[in-house]
């Protein structure tokens, strides 16, 4: 998919074109909707000064695609628990950004000057591809680099138990003025109705600013779509993949908490 097809003016960085070079024409169903994803978003850019309803709508239906290829992506790779996804559920797609949003929080307070994780990409091959390049910088000495492969084939611990990122999800529900994460949830699967449909109370009417709206929605496809392309290019099972599910189907009450440990 070239570039001009995929974005169609919609503002992107180097690595997010990148991003878009990883996604095969040719593909899987998760790919066919992580490329669907991009294309939500070139048609939010073009409808976002014209009709900013339409636009938002179309930024919602990109994040529930996005959603959808991780969905796809870890049943194709036969994750454990990746059954009870249901890429049809408004409600599991919309918590899908939410829950990667706790999760970044919770590398945003691990990241040092010392040892900083970053996500690269790498052309060297036929197909361009995405990995994680660990950079330690010890004190009083030069960098130096590691490519853990599989690129997330670790986990992460707190007091020697499997972090469910529980903390981190209280936090962002806190963040925007509710009593837990399913009801900011639940908050926002409703948003794409409150965008098309009447009320008692009239016609809905969408404002702000359209530009800061869609490079908002963007960020979040392009994160939920590096996490797609890193589970989609490598056909081992990752060990944080796997936490990150269990704790995304315990967090919506698909996996008892015994499962989770």
């Amino acid at each position: 998919m070239g570039k001009d097809e995929a974005s169609n003016n919609l503002p992107l960085n180097g690595f997010q074109e990148g991003i878009i070079r990883c996604l095969d024409r040719h593909g899987s169903h998760g790919m066919q909707c992580a490329r669907s994803a991009v294309r939500h978003l070139s048609k939010a850019w073009q409808l976002r000064d014209l009709d900013l309803g339409m636009a938002l709508f179309r930024c919602l239906t990109a994040e529930e695609e996005a959603a959808t290829a991780v969905f796809l992506a870890l049943k194709s790779r036969q994750y454990e628990g990746a059954s009870r996804l249901n890429h049809r559920s408004h409600r599991d797609k919309t918590a899908v950004i939410p829950f990667f949003r706790a999760v970044s929080a919770n590398f945003a307070k691990v990241v040092t000057a010392q040892m900083d994780p970053k996500i690269v990409l790498d052309e060297r091959g036929q197909s361009p591809r995405l990995r994680v390049r660990i950079t330690h910088t010890p004190p009083g000495y030069p960098p130096k680099w590691a490519y853990p492969e599989p690129p997330l084939h670790f986990s992460l611990r707190v007091n020697d138990q499997l972090h469910d990122f529980r903390d981190e999800m209280q936090e962002l529900a806190r963040s925007v003025g509710v009593e837990d994460v399913i009801a900011h949830i639940d908050e926002q699967k409703n948003l794409r109705n409150r965008v098309l449909y009447a009320t008692p109370q009239g016609v809905p009417e969408i404002e702000g600013n359209g530009e800061a709206l869609v490079l908002r929605r963007r960020d979040s496809v392009f994160g939920a779509l590096i996490v797609f392309l890193l589970i989609e290019q490598n056909s081992e099972r990752q060990l944080f993949a796997q936490q990150c599910l269990s704790s995304f189907l315990k967090m919506l009450g698909k996996l008892p908490m015994a499962e989770v440990e």
